[in-house]
């Protein structure tokens, strides 16, 4: 199934040029050489999750999922895309002195009850705009990842798309 979609959003969706451009910098600075362990964590917006909706993995269901991850793989960096600003500063803190590295997206504080695109505080100039490009950044950037730990979500399903091919090794969260 994976390949077939990713055959067809390679076929009918395409990024920017300038935005792949910058894209492909931020990786070529941050990834070049590097084992990469990607991770999507959704936290703030799946705390109470919309009916139907899985809600987030406990952060203690993360840090077993990277450890389990870094045991076997032993990357050289860790890659975060998530909406929630505690957990990049925890996995920094627990799995020092591996690098933690990630984008300047904007996110929410993690007791926040509302989900960082539900929100409906404006805090920037184009901030709707801004929200979409970052994230299709991290997607972007997680499908270039050696290794990826993540859960229910359309940013990872978007990675998929972008990867067209299975990581060489993952974790999938439960919650």
């Amino acid at each position: 199934m994976m390949s077939y979609l990713s055959v067809l959003a390679k076929e009918y969706t395409q990024i920017r040029p300038t935005l792949l451009a910058e894209f492909s910098h931020y990786a070529s600075i941050s990834f070049q050489g590097k084992k990469i362990l990607g991770i999507h964590y959704r936290g703030t917006d799946k705390r109470i999750p919309p009916p139907g909706h899985y809600s987030s993995p406990s952060s203690s269901n993360l840090l077993s999922s990277v450890r389990r991850l870094l045991g076997r793989c032993h990357p050289d960096a860790i890659f975060l895309a998530t909406d929630e600003k505690g957990i990049a500063e925890t996995i920094a803190h627990v799995f020092a002195p591996i690098p933690v590295i990630s984008t300047n997206a904007f996110r929410m504080q993690s007791n926040s009850r509302n989900g960082l695109h539900t929100s409906r505080a404006i805090p920037r100039p184009l901030h709707r705009y801004r929200l979409g490009v970052e994230v299709l950044q991290d997607a972007w950037l997680l499908s270039r990842c050696d290794f990826l730990i993540y859960g229910h979500s359309n940013v990872t399903n978007a990675a998929r798309f972008f990867r067209g091919k299975d990581w060489e090794d993952s974790e999938f969260l439960l919650t």
